[in-house]
């Protein structure tokens, strides 16, 4: 990194490429849908993020939508994510790829950590500190690497730009305008001094399951940068979640849709509120105990 003294020019956007280039990476892993088909069985979809390495040890941060959800969502075509992101690779600039583990997601400051395995004996991982931006203001000039998407070979993108503007409710951030498609999230951001001050953020989640061709792009008409205050004490105590938490839910094992006022006339139903049963999963509790599609649950 290059640490300016007072009455030293700022290095060109050359250096500040070459600088921090190394702890970028390309992160892919697998999400895993719960499938339809039968209880703990899992559609697996690869996917690829940004990553950056913000330790020696290979501690990489990424967006949090690797995994997006903490509790298990319904969504609108009936899938639902029910198990840890896995089989984590991340590739460093060199070309050399690591398995990596999952550790944790804080959905507050929106990113994630997963740390590298079995390194080998004695390397020491290139990586970034972040530093505070509380004298950063608007017109003031930044940098962003971000990495591109597949059909570009995950070729980096180095970006000047300035700040447009600062959001300070409900939490500070920094809006650039943007016209080019990135991978996704995680992009790393720098001022003029060549500081890394923060990361790109994707505010919205896609629970739609899609092919990775279909929403694979990050295309806004700008950037949601959040500075490094975000996330600073999450790297030096990275979040934890234990498998279990989700391994370890109670669940009665239906796809199901409110009972309405037209069904519940249709059913002659004596009371308000309830759910209908759509569908019984093979081989669930609620199979066990002879529920089926069209029952009406009223109280449990």
């Amino acid at each position: 990194f290059l640490f300016l003294k007072q009455g030293m020019t700022l290095p060109s956007p050359k250096e500040l490429y070459q600088n921090c280039r190394p702890a970028v990476c390309l992160v892919s892993f697998y999400q895993n849908i719960a499938s339809d088909a039968k209880i703990g069985s899992y559609d697996k979809i690869k996917k690829y993020r940004i990553g950056i390495l913000v330790n020696s040890t290979g501690l990489v941060m990424v967006s949090n939508d690797v995994y997006p959800v903490s509790l298990d969502f319904v969504s609108s075509g009936g899938s639902f994510l029910s198990g840890l992101p896995t089989d984590f690779q991340v590739k460093l600039d060199d070309g050399k790829e690591y398995p990596a583990q999952f550790l944790g997601k804080d959905d507050q400051a929106m990113v994630a950590f997963i740390q590298i395995q079995k390194p080998p004996v004695g390397i020491q991982f290139p990586f970034v500190s972040f530093h505070e931006t509380s004298g950063l203001s608007i017109t003031d000039s930044i940098y962003v690497i971000e990495l591109l998407t597949q059909t570009f070979n995950f070729t980096p993108l180095f970006t000047a730009h300035q700040i447009n503007a600062i959001v300070e409710s409900p939490r500070r951030k920094f809006l650039v305008n943007n016209y080019l498609p990135a991978l996704s999230a995680g992009g790393l951001v720098m001022n003029s001094k060549g500081e890394t001050i923060g990361v790109v953020i994707n505010p919205t989640l896609d629970f739609s399951f899609d092919s990775e061709s279909e929403f694979e792009d990050y295309h806004k008409n700008f950037l949601e940068i959040a500075p490094s205050e975000w996330f600073l004490n999450l790297i030096q105590s990275p979040p934890n979640m234990p498998e279990n938490q989700i391994t370890q839910k109670a669940w009665l094992g239906i796809q199901m849709q409110a009972l309405t006022k037209e069904l519940k006339e249709y059913w002659k139903v004596p009371q308000e509120g309830g759910v209908v049963i759509n569908k019984v999963f093979p081989e669930s509790p609620a199979e066990k105990a002879k529920l089926q599609p069209s029952d009406v649950i009223l109280a449990i």
